[in-house]
């Protein structure tokens, strides 16, 4: 096994701000089987023109499965002022640091790998009101994520060098973004900036960096009930070249409970800076491109009938010059080229007698368009179903259930079994401003078994119990 920071991608994080006027909180606690302790607090204070929220809290556990003991602490917070010009202002800061175990990989490795990270992540965004019409959004980002990985044999507990690391993510970025609303128009007009360098002996040269610069538009234009989105991005990285990525969508209000909607877009994904400059037991190739895709996708919402909402999608995913380990060069390349296509079902009943039904499927048929050979692990069905009760006065209930079926002809999967979990709270005492109530959770009711490989088996029946406050 090797891992590290990727510095492949942005993760776009809508985080949870102040609550209306005055002051809120929420305090609970939680234990659970194999010494599982979960404890959370957060407190929200507005004053309509000034507001912070502040969160944190800490996860304990032996682990369910050998070697995946946890220890996991988190805070974070957030500040938001409204100038009296239309201006926003809002700042957040995180933490999370986390010991864990990744599992003893006996019948593989003969190995027992644990983590220890430490994120640290702060956001400033400006949101100014330029007019009526016009408003331009601006936001600055910083972010650190140091993990460190220590691999033992498992005979003797010696210090396993090659699956051993430290790594080092630095990054900082942000986007400007102009939004204009005309008549019947929403005009978007931004760019987006990255630029991370990481540390680690597992890359060549012990650092290497990736920027990213982007420059994007998107129109919305509506006509009646019909709406059109065209959309151009344009990316440049320093490391795998740049891209052009167009996109055209439609949406069209059919009936007052029916809508259509169909896209068309041309994406990509940034390898990451272990692929492109690994040597920790990953492939370097410095000349490594980005993989390129053609995504299609139409779909309908429906709740026309009179209990049941309905949602279908359609999907068609095109993907050329894959990431691919060559064997033959120990490297990674770009080569082979994919299509994933299928459907996806969402359905939610109204409450009758307080209880009602939700569920979803997706299936994939994945192939390759040079051998035309089915792709295997990848999932081809998954299913969730769900029965909900909420009596909406002190009592209510989940029981849900999913399964997915991963195609595998490894040997080392094993997925004949529905994972079912079932989760009631009862509330205790509930007036206009505070609540208290306990709950129950039962993880894998039935005991099954649902995993990929036999080295990350799933957990098996679990429970914990515990209260929450609120004010």
């Amino acid at each position: 096994p090797c891992g590290g920071a990727a510095l492949g991608g942005v993760i776009n994080v809508i985080t949870k701000g102040p609550f209306d006027k005055g002051i809120h909180g929420t305090a609970s606690a939680s234990y659970g089987s194999n010494s599982t302790e979960d404890l959370r607090a957060e407190v929200s204070a507005n004053t309509g023109y000034a507001g912070i929220y502040l969160t944190a809290g800490q996860l304990h556990s032996n682990g369910f499965i050998p070697g995946t003991d946890v220890i996991n602490h988190n805070l974070y917070s957030k500040m938001a002022y409204n100038l009296a010009n239309g201006t926003d202002i809002n700042l957040s800061l995180s933490y999370i640091g986390a010991k864990r175990g990744n599992g003893d990989f006996g019948e593989l490795f003969n190995e027992k790998i644990r983590d220890r990270d430490e994120l640290y992540f702060g956001t400033l965004t400006i949101n100014s009101r330029l007019s009526s019409s016009l408003t331009l959004d601006v936001t600055g980002n910083v972010q650190r994520n140091r993990k460190v990985r220590i691999a033992n044999d498992l005979t003797d507990g010696a210090f396993v060098p090659g699956d051993s690391g430290v790594w080092d993510d630095r990054r900082y970025g942000g986007t400007a973004k102009l939004i204009w609303k005309p008549d019947n128009q929403i005009i978007v007009l931004g760019s987006d900036y990255d630029n991370g360098t990481e540390k680690s002996d597992n890359l060549l040269g012990g650092k290497q960096n990736l920027t990213r610069l982007a420059f994007f538009a998107n129109d919305t234009i509506s006509i009646g009930d019909f709406a059109i989105t065209p959309g151009l991005r344009y990316e440049d990285t320093n490391q795998n070249g740049d891209f052009i990525s167009p996109s055209l969508g439609a949406t069209y209000i059919l009936t007052k409970k029916t809508i259509l909607r169909a896209t068309i877009a041309r994406g990509f994904n940034v390898p990451a800076l272990g692929d492109t400059f690994g040597t920790g037991g990953g492939f370097p190739n410095p000349a490594l491109k980005v993989e390129k895709v053609m995504s299609y996708q139409a779909g309908a919402e429906c709740s026309e009938l009179q209990y049941v909402w309905v949602k279908v999608s359609l999907f068609r995913h095109d993907v050329k010059d894959i990431i691919e380990n060559d064997p033959t060069n120990t490297i990674s390349i770009n080569a082979g080229r994919q299509r994933r296509q299928g459907f996806e079902v969402e359905m939610r009943t109204v409450p009758v007698y307080n209880t009602s039904l939700s569920g979803g499927t997706t299936y994939v048929y994945a192939k390759d368009r040079d051998t035309n050979q089915i792709i295997m692990q990848i999932p081809k069905y998954t299913y969730d179903v769900a029965l909900n009760y909420d009596d909406k006065k002190s009592f209510r209930a989940r029981l849900q259930g999913r399964y997915v079926w991963w195609n595998d002809d490894s040997g080392l999967s094993k997925y004949s079994d529905l994972i079912v979990d079932l989760n009631m709270v009862k509330t205790i005492y509930k007036n206009s401003s505070q609540s208290l109530e306990t709950f129950l959770t039962v993880h894998n009711l039935f005991d099954g078994s649902q995993y990929l490989y036999s080295f990350y088996r799933n957990a098996g029946r679990w429970a914990e119990v515990g209260v929450r406050y609120k004010f």
